[in-house]
């Protein structure tokens, strides 16, 4: 290979592995790469593009994919599978003292795709508000599995006391992963545990759903 053309490596292995939003952008990135070999033949054809691509490409999550395969503990009153419904009839809420003061680490796990890594661009959180819901998540993070660890990939955000679905956004171009979990870390009531101003009971924690997108 030419100085030139290894001059040109470093650029391309990052900008595949972040710098394209899609299939079709990386397509033609690749196709105005001037790569030749030695005897001055052109290497990268439509083809041999369109091929290289499909392979570094990771596709969008596809909610019809998605399933609910976990979660840290729960209440039953309703499947696990409902964290994915839309309906304000069902929710999730964690185990019996599993948020002691409004604070823990409760989480539902959730499959992006059944063989493959898929990309993710933001999470939706959908909660009742105050007064109605005390136990609803405030303070959670996303954490995806990696190599036999869970892994936090995301800041740690929290959900206003609002009753619209909320959107938390990954930063471009996203995060890749097959597995992930909503881990809650505190509950709406947490705050007023800290200023003492509640003294019963609410050491849960829930949500209506989740949104993948």
């Amino acid at each position: 290979m030419s100085d030139e053309n290894t001059k040109s490596e470093p650029l391309l292995l990052k900008s595949m592995t972040g710098w394209f939003s899609s299939h079709l952008s990386l397509l033609e990135f690749m196709q105005e790469l001037e790569l030749k070999s030695p005897d001055g033949r052109h290497l990268m054809n439509y083809d041999v593009a369109e091929r290289v691509a499909s392979f570094l490409t990771v596709p969008k999550v596809d909610l019809n994919q998605i399933q609910v395969v976990g979660c840290s503990s729960s209440d039953g009153s309703h499947p696990i599978s409902d964290c994915l419904s839309p309906s304000e009839d069902t929710w999730w809420i964690s185990g019996a003292e599993s948020m002691p003061g409004g604070k823990g680490s409760e989480f539902v796990e959730f499959q992006l795709h059944p063989t493959n890594i898929r990309r993710l661009s933001r999470v939706g959180i959908h909660i009742p508000p105050l007064p109605q819901g005390p136990l609803s998540v405030r303070d959670f993070v996303i954490q995806a599995f990696d190599g036999g660890v869970w892994e936090t990939i995301s800041p740690t955000w929290r959900c206003e006391n609002v009753p619209e679905m909320q959107y938390f956004v990954f930063d471009p171009p996203g995060v890749d992963a097959q597995l992930v979990r909503v881990v809650c870390l505190s509950n709406q009531l947490h705050e007023f545990y800290n200023n003492r101003l509640v003294t019963f009971n609410f050491n849960r924690v829930g949500f209506y759903s989740v949104a993948f997108e």
